[in-house]
């Protein structure tokens, strides 16, 4: 009995730490150096850049800290479209979407920065953006 513990408890140590690693390795890390919280969203639609009318999944980050863009966020694991797709990544001020709605945000193009980078931009980048 104590064997068959054992090798449940070392097969759950072993799935565990293949999962950290494997979210950390599909991560585009955005960091923010603004004096300002800022939040983002990201995915493929190039050429036809512009906001998504529906309000997609935003991710916030506070001044001086960093987050991550998944690979699952955008539907794609592994970021193998990345090899050859445009990735486009929206940043708003985070006061900006507390103070108005998603559809005003779309009319008004209320975006700070946005990004179109592919693999060669990612890794030229450093595996991250610094915003601004």
């Amino acid at each position: 009995m104590m064997k068959y513990l054992i090798g449940i408890l070392g097969l759950l140590i072993i799935t565990t730490g293949c999962e950290g690693y494997g979210d950390r390795s599909s991560a585009l890390d955005i960091r923010n150096d603004a004096t300002y919280s800022i939040s983002f969203y990201g995915e493929y639609i190039f050429p036809d850049t512009s906001i998504r009318i529906e309000r997609p999944l935003i991710r916030h980050i506070a001044s001086g800290k960093t987050n991550h863009l998944y690979d699952s966020d955008v539907g794609d694991l592994g970021f193998n479209r990345f090899e050859k797709e445009k990735l486009t990544i929206f940043i708003f001020s985070t006061d900006t979407l507390n103070k108005y709605s998603w559809g005003e945000i779309v009319i008004g193009n209320k975006v700070l920065r946005k990004y179109e980078i592919n693999h060669d931009d990612y890794i030229r980048m450093g595996g991250g953006i610094d915003y601004p």
